[in-house]
């Protein structure tokens, strides 16, 4: 019998998780922009300045894992929806 799967909040909390715990005290200020891809199983993680690359070879080398990604200084990996401009004064 194989164990459930996890549900996507449940991926995304570990993500989470993992993020704060344990890479973000090793990454730097030169590292902010880049995408980190991180393995929510065994937190594995790998960082690069291309999401796709990042992913691509994350894949290569794990393929069965289950990955959640996100950009080093932000909440999210990316941002939905427009945003208003700031008005200079």
């Amino acid at each position: 019998m194989t164990p459930p799967q996890p549900t996507a909040d449940e991926i995304v909390q570990r993500g989470q998780m993992l993020y704060e715990e344990h890479i973000r005290p090793t990454v730097h200020s030169e590292d902010t922009g880049k995408f980190v891809e991180i393995d929510v199983k065994t937190g594995a993680y790998d960082l690069d300045e291309s999401d796709i690359t990042a992913v691509t070879r994350a894949r290569l080398n794990h393929p069965r894992a289950t990955f959640v990604i996100r950009r080093v200084g932000s909440a999210a990996a990316y941002r939905l929806g427009a945003h208003r401009p700031t008005l200079a004064s």
